[in-house]
């Protein structure tokens, strides 16, 4: 058997990507299909930080008017304008609020659109051809792409006909 690397999965002829992959054409057995989800877990893009509300409420802070606002809060303090001084950070504190439930808002709702937006593949899973959601694809599942589906997952291409991409 040839050697592989990643670099030259498109070299090696269908039968033996088969057979190096332990897979075959059928697809692979429920059985298979749980060994390998719970070794390489779920096929989605790991969300590396989620919303954090402290976070977003100390980022109005960081506008540069903002920043001259709380500076003339400070000046008319040392002053004695002590009046003025709390009508300006009122004013801060209120534009920071209304920025940050516009932005914690939109946060959500781009959360919210992202799982409704998971989309479903078609695999073959013991010579059966399944509409799944994308994320339950495991490593060296056969995947059947039809006219206008997105490719749900890093693939190698065993049978095309007339196929072109954008």
């Amino acid at each position: 058997m040839q050697k592989t690397s990643e670099n030259n999965w498109h070299q090696i002829k269908i039968d033996e990507t088969l057979s190096i992959l332990k897979t075959t054409p059928d697809g692979l057995n429920a059985e298979e299909v749980l060994d390998r989800r719970s070794l390489h877990g779920p096929n989605q893009i790991k969300i590396t930080h989620k919303i954090n509300p402290l976070f977003i409420f100390l980022k109005q802070f960081k506008d540069f008017l903002i920043s001259i606002l709380l500076l003339a809060t400070i000046v008319s303090l040392m002053i004695g304008e002590i009046l003025d001084g709390m009508v300006i950070l009122g004013i801060v504190v209120l534009c920071a609020l209304l920025g940050f439930i516009q932005e914690f808002r939109s946060e959500r709702a781009v959360e919210a659109l992202k799982k409704m937006a998971s989309p479903s593949a078609r695999v073959v899973r013991g010579g059966e051809e399944l509409i799944i959601p994308a994320e339950e694809i495991v490593p060296w599942d056969i995947i059947s792409l039809k006219t206008g589906d997105l490719v749900p997952a890093d693939a190698r291409i065993l049978e095309a006909s007339n196929l072109t991409m954008d």
